[in-house]
């Protein structure tokens, strides 16, 4: 593919088209996001990485990027998310690690997170520690 068609792609497919002319550090939060995922896309790379991808997006965009990272996932495509976000994870991960101090506490299925967490007050749920989480859960153990 010519940069030119690559460009254009880009553009069009993240819904950048509006804001072609301008520079990127002027755009918003939600479309310097697009504008990452695309950069990350351009190669056709096997394996995608995604820091954060919809953090500080507005509802539309985020279901824009989620729809995304679930078309990517049905292209056979192994796509690795950072996120801050349960709902994030729920809706786009088939298991998920669980980072302590930057070491790799545990890693499972999202379902068996929820499992093994069911019993718990949610309201408990959203402020327990993760270290301790690692430990209720018992997930696998890396």
């Amino acid at each position: 593919m010519k940069i030119v068609q690559v460009v254009e792609w880009a553009l069009s497919e993240m819904h950048l088209r509006p804001y072609a002319d301008e520079i990127s550090q002027s755009y918003s939060g939600g479309n310097k996001r697009k504008l990452s995922a695309a950069i990350a896309l351009i190669a056709d790379p096997p394996v995608v990485l995604l820091d954060e991808p919809s953090a500080g997006m507005d509802p539309s965009s985020q279901h824009f990027m989620w729809n995304l990272i679930l078309q990517l996932r049905r292209s056979n495509r192994i796509v690795i998310i950072t996120s801050h976000s349960m709902e994030e994870c729920e809706m786009l991960c088939t298991r998920i690690a669980i980072m302590v101090k930057g070491q790799l506490e545990c890693l499972g299925p999202i379902q068996h997170l929820k499992q093994k967490l069911v019993s718990l007050d949610s309201s408990f749920l959203y402020s327990i520690h993760v270290e301790m989480l690692c430990r209720i859960v018992m997930c696998d153990t890396i």
